[in-house]
């Protein structure tokens, strides 16, 4: 009877772990978190570029059913750096980002859907709220992961694994009060997103016969 109740509380403790997922943390440095950023313009070149780098937050990712995962990502908005001196200037101001009063652009992951698996790669769909200038709004955005497992050796000299992760998404500035209806003859209403992100573990996942838990 001991040995029974002993598996049955393992059994448990594991079906916990893989529901919830093991834990990444995705404050890693700078070069390996990027978010770039785009839109059309009528001066310069006819397209501003910029970029906002770093990132902070746990994702829960089971590897298994990454359905079910979760979690929270923030981003300092005051970080953003534009490739035009003006334009860099103006993004802060309360027209634009207003970042003094909504310093942080924050994503809530609550799932990701219609997952497909093929070679070291998981695509699905990450469904989930922006909150950009105060203002929320649900999104699924078409994503790219790669688990790295014992990759964080690489990254810090630390055992654990690494999940990267990489996605793209257009916003319309008047969804989140960006200058609504503002400037639409010099700066297009339509801006362009690419995400690249890194999050570490501080565990190493057993080795299992599958092509996703191998070295990169």
């Amino acid at each position: 009877m001991p040995h029974i109740l002993s598996l049955c509380l393992l059994g448990t403790l594991f079906s916990s772990v893989a529901t919830i997922g093991m834990p990444f943390d995705f404050r890693t440095p700078d070069s390996f978190n990027t978010i770039q950023v785009k839109v059309v313009t009528s001066f310069g070149s006819g397209e501003l570029k910029g970029e906002l780098r770093g990132a902070r937050g746990k994702v829960a990712f089971d590897l298994e059913r990454p359905e079910g995962s979760s979690g929270k990502l923030i981003f300092d908005a005051r970080g953003i750096r534009l490739f035009y001196p003006k334009s860099q200037v103006d993004a802060h101001t309360s027209t634009w980002l207003d970042t003094k009063r909504f310093p942080q652009i924050i994503f809530n992951l609550e799932a990701i859907r219609n997952v497909r698996r093929g070679g070291k790669e998981i695509r699905g769909e990450i469904v989930g709220t922006l909150t950009l200038k105060g203002r929320p709004k649900k999104v699924v955005l078409p994503a790219k992961f790669r688990y790295l497992r014992a990759g964080r050796r690489s990254l810090d000299g630390r055992a654990g694994d690494l999940l990267s992760v990489q996605t793209e998404l257009s916003i319309l500035r008047g969804d989140f009060g960006i200058n609504p209806g503002g400037m639409l003859d010099q700066v297009s209403n339509k801006v362009s997103v690419t995400v690249t992100l890194l999050g570490h573990s501080d565990k190493v996942r057993p080795l299992l016969p599958s092509k996703l838990f191998g070295q990169p």
